[in-house]
C-alpha cells in the first residue's frame, strides 16, 4: 500500500485523489499514513483540504501511547506541511516591544558597529553587539556593518544540547509565545528551520533532525519544521560548559540594506563587509575624488563607497563581462550609473587621460583558476600599474589575502603603509591603506 500510493504520487494521476485519501484514514497501520499525504501534496487537493485540516487537528487533540508517538509525529508533520498554503501568513509585527537583538560583526571590529548604535543600549557579545531596540526595521535600513540580526528570547537564552532536554526547556521558557507575539496570525502554525553551530559538525544533523521533530509535539505543532520556505530559524550555538545559546532570525524582518545588490558572484565581497572596510577607510577619504576599482566583480565597493562619502564618479573595471554585467545592474539600482563608467577590460591593458584620487580594490586571490605563482606575477604587476593610474598623494584601499605580496611589492613601488587592519585571522585577509609618494619634478 505504501508502494502503492508513493507511485500515484509520482504519476500524479489526476482523480486518484480522492481514493487516496479514503485509503490513507481506512489504512490501520500508523507507518503508512505519511506516505498517502506525500503523494496527495503533490496534486490538486483543494477539495480535500477542510478534511485534513480536521484531521490535523483531530490528531493534535488526541492522547497517544509512546510507541505510537513517532508515527503520529510523522503523520502530523506532513499535514502540516501539506496544509501550509492553507494557514495565514506571518509578518513581523512588534512595534512598541522592547527587543534585545545581538547584531553579528566581524569580532576584530566590533567597536565600528558599537559606535554606529550608541544612541541605545547596547554592549559587546561574542560574535558581535547585543542591542535593545523598539525599532528592530530601522537598525535594518541605516546600520550597515553587521550581517545579520538575531533576536534573544526572554525567556530561554541557554538551552540543553541534549535535543529532547532542549525541546522541554524551550518551550517551557516560553519560546513559542516570544515568538507568535511577534508575529501576525499568532493563531496559524509557525514553520520553522534549526540551524546548529556545533563544534563538530557530525554532531549536527542528527540533533537538527532530532531537536525538530521533538519541537514540533512539545509545542503541539504551533511550530512546525520545514526546510524551505520557513518563517523563522532557530540557531544554536555551543558554549564552553555543552550548553547552547539560543537565538532566533525572524525572516519576514526585511532587510533592506542592500537591496541594490541583487545581483552577485560566487566570490563577490559580502556587502556588510565592504560596508566595514569603507567605514575603516573614511578618514582617508578624499572629498569630489575620482575613484578607481580594478577589479571590481559587481561593483559593491563602490556603492559603499558612496554611502560613507559621495566621490565625483566612479570607474569600475574587470576583465569578465559577467562581473560587468552584475555591477552594471547594481549601479543602476544604487542611483550611480550617473557617475559611473564601468568597462570589461584588463585592467593592465586600461588607460586613461587623467589619474584618480583613489584606488579601491578586492584583490584576486588564489583559487582553483589562480595558483599562488599567478598571484605573485599579478600583485607585481599591479604594483608598477599603479603609479600610473593613480594622482601624487592618491591613495589605494585594498583588501587583500596576501599581505605578504602586497608589502613586497608596494613598498618597492614607492608606495607608504598608512593602516592596516587584520580582518581574518583565519582566511588571512587584510585591508590595507596606501599612500603614493608625491613624484620629484625635474629641474
Amino acid at each position: 500500500r505504501q508502494n502503492a500510493a508513493h507511485i500515484l504520487g509520482l504519476l500524479k494521476i489526476k482523480g486518484t485523489e480522492e481514493a487516496l485519501f479514503s485509503s490513507y484514514l481506512r489504512d490501520e497501520t500508523l507507518y503508512n499514513k505519511a506516505a498517502y499525504l506525500t503523494a496527495i501534496s503533490g496534486m490538486d487537493h483543494s477539495a480535500l483540504d477542510e478534511r485534513l485540516l480536521a484531521r490535523r487537528e483531530e490528531l493534535i487533540a488526541g492522547t497517544y501511547e509512546p510507541e505510537m508517538k513517532k508515527h503520529i509525529g510523522e503523520e502530523l508533520h506532513e499535514l502540516s506541511l501539506l496544509l501550509k498554503s492553507t494557514f495565514p501568513k506571518h509578518e513581523f509585527s512588534a512595534s512598541g516591544m522592547v527587543h534585545e537583538c545581538v547584531l553579528l560583526t566581524n569580532r576584530n571590529f566590533k567597536a565600528v558597529t558599537m559606535k554606529q548604535v550608541e544612541s541605545i543600549p547596547h554592549k559587546e557579545f561574542t560574535a558581535g553587539v547585543m542591542v535593545k531596540t523598539k525599532q528592530p526595521e530601522k537598525l535594518l535600513n541605516t546600520v550597515r556593518t553587521f550581517s545579520e540580526m538575531l533576536f534573544i528570547p526572554a525567556g530561554i537564552r541557554i538551552c540543553s544540547s541534549d535535543p529532547v532536554e532542549a525541546a522541554k526547556e524551550l518551550t517551557e521558557g516560553g519560546i513559542v509565545d516570544y515568538i507568535t507575539a511577534r508575529l501576525t496570525n499568532p493563531e496559524a502554525p509557525v514553520f520553522f528551520r534549526i540551524d546548529y553551530r556545533a563544534k563538530d559538525e557530525k554532531a549536527a544533523a542528527p540533533f537538527e533532525r532530532k531537536l525538530a521533530s521533538e519541537l514540533e509535539s512539545a509545542s503541539g505543532w504551533r511550530l512546525v519544521n520545514s526546510t524551505s520556505d520557513y518563517e523563522i530559524e532557530l540557531r544554536f550555538i555551543d558554549t564552553s560548559d555543552s550548553k547552547l545559546i539560543v537565538l532566533i532570525r525572524f525572516c519576514g524582518l526585511l532587510d533592506k540594506r542592500f537591496a541594490y545588490r541583487k545581483n552577485a558572484l560566487p566570490v563577490s565581497m559580502k556587502p556588510y563587509l565592504a560596508a566595514l572596510l569603507m567605514n575603516l577607510a573614511k578618514d582617508h577619504f578624499k572629498d569630489n575624488a575620482a575613484v578607481l576599482d580594478p577589479f571590481c566583480g559587481c561593483g559593491t565597493i563602490l556603492v559603499e563607497r558612496e554611502h560613507i562619502r559621495p566621490a565625483r564618479l566612479y570607474y569600475g573595471i574587470d576583465i569578465f563581462g559577467d562581473a560587468v554585467t552584475a555591477a552594471s545592474a547594481n549601479i543602476k539600482l544604487a542611483g550611480l550609473a550617473s557617475k559611473t563608467e564601468l568597462i570589461k577590460r584588463d585592467f593592465f591593458d586600461f588607460t586613461h587621460k587623467y589619474r584618480f584620487d583613489e584606488v579601491i580594490t578586492d584583490m584576486p586571490f588564489v583559487t582553483g583558476q589562480k595558483n599562488i605563482a599567478d598571484i605573485t606575477a599579478l600583485y607585481a604587476s599591479f604594483f608598477k600599474k599603479l603609479p600610473g593610474v593613480l594622482e601624487n598623494n592618491g591613495t589605494a584601499f585594498i583588501y587583500t589575502r596576501n599581505r605578504d605580496l602586497l608589502r613586497k611589492y608596494s613598498f618597492a613601488a614607492g608606495f607608504t603603509l598608512l593602516a592596516e587592519y587584520e580582518i581574518s585571522r583565519m582566511e588571512g585577509s587584510y585591508f590595507c591603506i596606501l599612500s603614493r609618494k608625491q613624484e620629484q619634478r625635474q629641474p
